[in-house]
Order: C-alpha cells, then structure tokens, then sequence
C-alpha cells in the first residue's frame, strides 16, 4: 500500500476536484472542492450494521457526499492507497 497524499487532485463529470485529506479521528475524511463550488466535506462511516458508507458533514448533502465519496474512493483504491 503506498502513502496516501495530504491533497490530490481528480476529474469527475468533466471538472477537476480538489482533495483535501482532513484530520478527523476515527473517520477518512476529505474536503472537496471544484472551482465555482462550494466545499464539500465527505466522510467514510458506518451504519449500525457496520456498513460503510460516504456522508457530508454537515449532514444534508449526501447525494452529493454519496457519488463525490465514490469517486475518492475509486481514485485512492487505483493508486494504492487503500
């Protein structure tokens, strides 16, 4: 497993993210932002039967912490990272 980046940046739907790795104990948590866009942040969680999935924090964007989640996930398992 190579050593995960601070930031990064990845192309989704035509636009280029930037990743942010945040510091968030328990959690694998990124800040995500796109030129014109207001900043994400996602974070990997479990459920009560410790599925995992992606969330925003604050809660109320998880369509959009659901699929931006995804894709830093696709992007770190490519690299090696996870």
């Amino acid at each position: 497993m190579n050593q995960e980046p601070n930031s990064f940046s990845l192309e989704y739907n035509g636009r280029t993210l930037q990743v942010e790795k945040l510091n968030l104990p328990g959690y694998r948590a990124y800040r995500v932002s796109a030129e014109g866009s207001i900043s994400l942040i996602v974070a990997r969680a479990k459920d009560f039967e410790a599925h995992h999935f992606w969330t925003s924090i604050p809660e109320g964007r998880q369509v959009e912490a659901e699929r931006v989640g995804a894709v830093v996930e696709e992007y770190l398992r490519a690299k090696n990272y996870i």
